[in-house]
């Protein structure tokens, strides 16, 4: 979608989605945090840290398109089943913005 390698969109991803997930379900963060030795306030960092501090902005993304990704994505049936409690369109620009 936003004509990216798909691997490193998602390692530029996963730090800051497993930020808003560890606010969501604490105790699965902790657990998390404990298997990566960090404390859950470095989860991100840490998680970053692994996944080469990668950034979409980096990597060629075109911010013109984040609308569009975000309606694709918010239609994804799935995502209500993976994501603890209700996820909205602000939810899923927060990550996108702290990505890039």
């Amino acid at each position: 979608m936003l004509e990216i390698p798909h691997a490193e969109t998602y390692a530029a991803l996963l730090p800051h989605t497993m930020e808003a997930m560890r606010e969501r379900v604490p105790e699965q963060g902790e657990a998390l945090a404990a298997a990566l030795s960090t404390d859950p306030g470095g989860l991100r960092e840490r998680i970053a840290e692994l996944a080469g501090n990668r950034r979409l902005g980096e990597l060629g993304a075109d911010r013109g398109r984040i609308g569009e990704v975000l309606d694709v994505a918010l239609a994804r049936p799935e995502l209500v089943h993976m994501t603890p409690g209700e996820v909205t369109r602000e939810d899923l620009a927060a990550i996108l913005e702290a990505a890039w």
